[in-house]
This record gives C-alpha cells, sequence and structure tokens, in this order.
C-alpha cells in the first residue's frame, strides 16, 4: 500500500512538473504569471497543430507544408515548422550546395539550412539576407592552420512589417512598430 501512494506521488509531481516546470528554478515568474504564461504556451501550441494540420501533406517528395499566403511572422512559423519535420544536422562541405532531396537524406550542417530557408522564404515572396559571423578563429602556427575556425550562418528575412531572424531550426521575429515605439 506504501508503494502504491509513492507511485501516485511521483505521477502527481511529473504531472505537475509538466504543466508548471518551465520556469521553475529561473526566480523570474511568479506562480500566477507561470501558470498564464503555460495556459497561453499550451493554446498557441493546440492552435499551431490545428493550423498546420491543414498545409501539411505528404507527396512524392516526402512531407511538405504549405506557408503560402501567410504574413511574414506566421511564413517564419511555417518554414520554421517545416524545418524541424525534416531537420537532421550533419556537417557538410560548405563548397557544395545540398538540394531538397539530399539535405532530407544525408541532413546538413548551418549553411545548408539556411539556403533551405532562404529557397522556402523566395518561394513565397520574402527576400532574404544570409549573415555569417565568425565564432573561432582559425589557430595558426607556423603559417599553417593546425584548427579550422568556426563560422555560423543564419537568415534575415523582412518586409514592410518587420523582419525575422531564422535560424535552422528557430525563428524570432520584430515588427518596426515595436521598435519605434520603444524609447532607450
Amino acid at each position: 500500500m506504501k508503494a502504491f501512494w509513492i507511485i501516485i506521488g511521483i505521477l502527481s509531481l511529473m504531472f505537475l512538473s509538466f504543466f508548471f516546470g518551465r520556469g521553475v528554478g529561473l526566480g523570474t515568474y511568479g506562480i500566477e504569471e507561470t501558470f498564464q504564461e503555460n495556459s497561453n504556451n499550451l493554446n498557441t501550441n493546440k492552435l499551431i497543430i490545428q493550423f498546420f494540420a491543414n498545409r501539411t501533406f505528404i507527396g512524392n517528395n516526402g512531407l511538405t507544408v504549405d506557408c503560402s499566403d501567410l504574413d511574414l511572422e506566421l511564413t517564419s512559423m511555417c518554414v520554421s515548422y517545416y524545418t524541424n519535420q525534416i531537420f537532421n544536422y550533419s556537417l557538410t562541405d560548405d563548397s557544395v550546395s545540398l538540394s531538397e532531396y539530399e539535405l532530407r537524406r544525408v541532413g546538413g550542417d548551418c549553411k545548408d539550412w539556411t539556403e533551405f530557408g532562404q529557397r522556402e522564404f523566395s518561394k513565397y515572396g520574402y527576400p532574404t539576407y544570409k549573415v555569417q559571423i565568425k565564432v573561432l578563429d582559425p589557430v595558426i602556427e607556423d603559417g599553417i592552420a593546425v584548427e579550422l575556425g568556426l563560422d555560423h550562418v543564419f537568415l534575415i528575412v523582412n518586409d514592410d512589417w518587420g523582419y525575422c531572424v531564422s535560424d535552422m531550426t528557430q525563428y524570432k521575429c520584430f515588427s518596426y512598430r515595436d521598435i519605434i515605439s520603444k524609447r532607450f
């Protein structure tokens, strides 16, 4: 009987941590704010699933998602959703551009997924800008590179509403109105 109550207690904690545990330990939210945020996240996730269920298709080339006729933020969300469905990370030769088929089959690194994002956003009429940043400089001894450097590539997409940063499977959007209305 004691084991039964221990199991019930553990299951209860797991249930509570699923709904309320996202902000635990961060020290920035009150309980009511955390509950409200998690309720919003659950409702948002349900809406996203319903939204993309109507735009996801299985065709000859496998899974595809239709992101047409959406504003920039929803297109970014849609492209991110699509990318997450087929995402497979693997380091590749940056001198080679992979087709979508090759990307699905062997995976790709940040350059390949950025190029995939460029193709997807361009298909829906959004201008894109590839950004490359240096993460680690190469180590050179006696004129020979003993360690290669490391770069990272991501995408910026914009329209007259604002812009979004798309980084492989994630995105974040900013409206010009919000930027202009904030005073520093």
